[in-house]
């Protein structure tokens, strides 16, 4: 998936993919400099987390989005993980950002 993120997605300000010590959780962040580029990465992301179905527990995973997603990007995130996966939308209060939004 990081050489897919690296190649197709240059407006994706970062993808890291964290396991535990014992390599049974995994926690993946991601920043996105707009939902348009948030719906691209689960349209490349979608075979690969298809495929990989018989090796992921659902009934652990959470999803927690920091932002504001479009329903676009909801209705894939909810079509992809499957139903009762939890998705958790906290949209920003307040912050700095020094990102700069990525323009293609």
């Amino acid at each position: 998936m990081i050489d897919v993120v690296d190649k197709e997605e240059p407006r994706v300000h970062f993808f890291g993919f964290y396991l535990d010590d014992e390599g049974t959780e995994a926690t993946t962040v991601q920043i996105h400099p707009d939902p348009e580029s948030m719906l691209l990465h689960m349209q490349l992301a979608g075979d690969h987390i298809r495929a990989a179905t018989e090796f992921l527990d659902f009934t652990k995973m959470a999803i927690s989005i920091y932002g504001t997603p479009n329903e676009a990007v909801l209705e894939m995130m909810r079509e992809l993980s499957g139903t009762g996966v939890p998705i958790t939308i906290k949209p920003l209060a307040q912050g700095v950002n020094r990102l700069q939004t990525a323009t293609v």
